[in-house]
């Protein structure tokens, strides 16, 4: 990965000015000195109900944007990533076990539901004791 501007170029390349949620666990974590500006791209890019998973499409996964969220050095940007996911599973109209593959501009379920990823709301719990330790 390599940082040009405000924000990491994954892989595969991407044109800069789109951008992609890192896929959990990522096989190459962003350092630590890139997470501020990570972060701050990522809630420059939230729809209302959500962080898409890029700039191609609209639809998300539940458990990339926490734990993508859980990267965040400053609690309030965790809340900011979390709070449209929350928004989400109490106004959206599709009344199912949990999704974790949704719409975040329409907030309605695009897939998947109640899938064991959906533990990956845990990911911030789980780094919080880790860090304790």
């Amino acid at each position: 990965m390599a940082q040009p501007g405000l924000h990491l170029v994954r892989t595969p390349p991407i044109p800069a000015t789109a951008f992609r949620l890192g896929h959990p666990p990522q096989p190459q974590p962003v350092p630590s000195r890139c997470r501020p500006q990570e972060i701050a791209r990522y809630l420059s890019k939230q729809n209302q109900y959500g962080l898409p998973l890029d700039s191609r499409v609209t639809y998300t996964k539940l458990d990339w944007i926490v734990w993508s969220a859980t990267t965040a050095e400053k609690r309030a940007d965790f809340e900011a990533l979390v709070e449209p996911v929350h928004r989400f599973l109490h106004v959206s109209p599709s009344r199912v076990p949990m999704t974790d593959w949704y719409w975040t501009d329409k907030g309605t379920q695009r897939g998947f539901q109640a899938r064991s990823v959906v533990g990956g709301v845990y990911s911030k719990l789980l780094a919080d004791m880790w860090k304790s330790r």
